[in-house]
């Protein structure tokens, strides 16, 4: 079943949805390890004290840019690696084709049994 990308999270089962939400989820945030090596690494670079408030505007400015152009950067990179894992996982643990997990990724083309059973509207005249 092919569904709108926004309808996603909403309509799958929660034994689907909490793992793929978790690998997504903890890939993102491990980012923040890198990034966080970064400003380090930035800050000894620029002559900015670990423990200490960036005083000097032009070190500041280059700080900041350099740090969330990379904080960006690390964040799109893992959110991107969360759908190679997810990928590799489908294929070598569940034994699933190549054209299967294509056209879950670029299709959204969602197993049925992966969805939520639909629900039935209450029907007014039965109250």
């Amino acid at each position: 079943m092919k569904l709108p990308f926004t309808d996603l999270g909403k309509q799958l089962q929660w034994r689907y949805r909490f793992p793929i939400m978790a690998l997504l989820l903890s890939c993102t945030y491990a980012s923040f390890v890198p990034s966080i090596l970064c400003a380090f690494w930035l800050a000894r670079l620029l002559g900015i004290p670990w423990h200490g408030a960036v005083k000097d505007p032009s070190n500041k400015t280059i700080f900041v840019i350099l740090f969330l152009g990379f904080m960006i950067i690390a964040m799109l990179s893992a959110y991107l690696a969360s759908f190679y894992i997810l990928a590799w996982i489908l294929k070598h643990r569940y034994g699933w084709s190549d054209d299967k997990i294509h056209r879950l990724m670029y299709d959204c083309e969602i197993p049925p049994h992966w969805l939520k059973p639909p629900r039935k509207k209450p029907n007014p005249s039965e109250r």
